[in-house]
This record gives C-alpha cells, structure tokens and sequence, in this order.
C-alpha cells in the first residue's frame, strides 16, 4: 500500500526518495556512533548529521564549513565567557548570556551563514547549569559532537546514492519546462481543443 501511494505521488522524485534515505541513514549511524564512543548527548551529533545531509554533495560541504566554523567558533567564545565570568546566581547567568549573545547575534546578523555561532554559545553557557557540568568539558564535548555528526553526514553524502548540483538543476530545468509547454496546461489544452 505504501509503495502504491509512494508511486502514485508525482512530486515525489528519485532525488527527494534519495535526500530521505541519506538523512534517514546519517541519524541512525550518528546516533550509533555516539552512543559506541559514549558521548554524553549524542542529540548533536544526530542533528548535526541531519543538517548537514543536503540534496547535493557540494551543498552539503558547503553546510558542513558553515556549521563546523559557526560551532567552533560559538564554543570557543561561549566557553571563554562562561570559564572566565563567574555566575552562580540568576541574575549573573542573565549578565553572562547577554555578554556571550549580543556580539555573536551581531555577527550572525551580519553573516547569515553563522547563524549556528549564538545558538552554540547558548548551549555551551546554559547546558553546565543544567547538567552540572564543566563549561570547558560542554565545549568539548559540544565540538567532539558536531564533529561526529559532520563526518557521519558527509560520508553518508558522498557514499548513500549521491547527487551532484548539476544533475539536480538539469532535473529541476526539464521540469519546468514540461510545465511550461502548452500541453500540460489544462486551460491551453482546453482552448487548442476548442480551436
């Protein structure tokens, strides 16, 4: 019945059938993998996976760079600010998150691409207080993480069914000049018929 219904989804393609199995894949081996290496929160890791698994290869590298950097970078900074800012009561983790959020909201304002920078500094200051952790050793293992993720969804990218760009635009470009030509226009069908 499922595979009827599947079939009988026009615009369900092969390269849309491909993206859900390689991000179906990326999530179940990342998740794996995490939990073989005893990462204490293998959710980033499978998350992680999951958004960097794109349509095509050279999407997904380019994914990778911009979240790989944007997680660096928000560690690095959220980790600074939390191991050299003491806050042991509300009122000073609410100092220290806007002293680590504010620049790197600017940043990611500026730069579209660094938008995982602020929301990874929130994590490394806000997950110790809930843990009970060391900030550094959220950091690191908030990059060990990431890390995983990026080369779980990178492999299974370039190894499960890959699609290059090129291929993807010439689909999409055939496409839409099928639903351009007059006969699959009902209202042009209709006229030529009437003519």
């Amino acid at each position: 019945m499922f595979w009827r219904w599947l079939r009988s989804r026009p615009g369900l393609r092969r390269a849309h059938l491909a993206l859900a199995l390689r991000i179906t894949v990326a999530a179940t081996l990342s998740l794996v993998a995490a939990q073989r290496l005893g990462l204490p929160l293998p959710l980033w890791a499978v998350l992680t996976a999951v958004i960097v698994t794109q349509m095509s290869v050279g999407r997904s590298l380019k994914t990778t760079g911009d979240y790989l950097a944007g997680t660096l970078g928000g560690a690095i900074y959220g980790g600074a600010v939390a191991v050299l800012i003491p806050h042991h009561s509300e009122l000073s983790l609410l100092v220290v998150l806007v002293i680590a959020l504010a620049p790197l909201a600017l940043l990611a304002a500026g730069r579209p691409n660094m938008s995982v920078v602020p929301i990874t500094a929130i994590i490394i200051l806000l997950l110790p207080e809930m843990t009970h952790a060391n900030p550094l050793a959220s950091a690191i293992d908030r990059v060990l993480e990431v890390g995983l993720g990026v080369v779980v969804g990178l492999a299974v990218a370039f190894l499960v069914l890959p699609a290059g760009g090129h291929r993807l635009a010439r689909q999409e470009a055939a496409r839409t000049l099928d639903l351009s030509t007059p006969t699959s226009c009902t209202a042009c069908r209709t006229a030529s018929a009437r003519a």
